[in-house]
């Protein structure tokens, strides 16, 4: 399990579908909206679409409880 902080950025998008690409299982982290909009995300091919998880908040707001969602072999890729 392979966790992207800042998925809906340009960089961190194009991460996204390329692990998912490779067959690695993914959960985006995308700052949250009121337009409910993953950021570059959004643009991802189809053949990505549904492939991961997102789970939205704001990452500068302090703890996110992640624990729950990430096992103990999990792979964090913090983008800010």
């Amino acid at each position: 399990m392979i966790l992207v902080t800042g998925a809906d950025g340009f960089i961190g998008s194009h991460l996204v579908e390329a692990l998912v690409k490779n067959g690695k299982k993914v959960r985006a982290f995308v700052l949250y909206n009121s337009f409910n909009s993953w950021g570059w995300l959004d643009q991802c091919s189809e053949d990505i679409k549904g492939k991961f998880e997102v789970f939205s908040g704001d990452i500068r707001m302090g703890r996110i409880k992640v624990s729950s969602k990430m096992n103990s072999n999990a792979l964090i890729l913090y983008k800010y």
